[in-house]
């Protein structure tokens, strides 16, 4: 097979192979998956969250992903994009030892505890 039949794609830390097969279909690889997107720096935006709305990351146009772990054992906390954290409608809840990851996110990250004060580590990669 000639090289021009194999393309390679990376995006992000994936690198994805593409054999053009010569029938009008190509066979897909993932050939390497990185967990932290290449040349991009990472911020530690961590804090405590209180029952209050606080914002945790400032509105970035640079940012690429924005990961959040709820480090608490027993307290959810709530997040929004772009507007107050609430915890009923229009927040999206991070449970305790919850995770969320958003990639291409650029509005500020809004954060409030169900209750207490739990800690939250969040990483911002621009």
């Amino acid at each position: 097979m000639a090289d021009t039949a194999v393309r390679t794609l990376e995006d992000n830390g994936v690198r994805v192979k593409m054999v053009d097969m010569g029938d009008g279909t190509f066979a897909v690889a993932v050939a390497s998956v990185s967990s932290t997107p290449t040349n991009l720096t990472k911020t530690d935006r961590s804090i405590t969250a209180t029952t209050t709305n606080q914002v945790a990351a400032p509105a970035n146009t640079a940012r690429r992903r924005l990961t959040v772990k709820n480090t608490d054992a027993s307290i959810s906390v709530f997040v929004n994009l772009g507007a107050a954290a609430t915890t009923g409608l229009g927040s999206i809840e991070v449970a305790a030892k919850g995770y969320l990851e958003m990639n291409n996110v650029t509005q500020a990250l809004n954060i409030i505890a169900a209750s207490g004060t739990p800690g939250v580590t969040i990483w911002e990669f621009a």
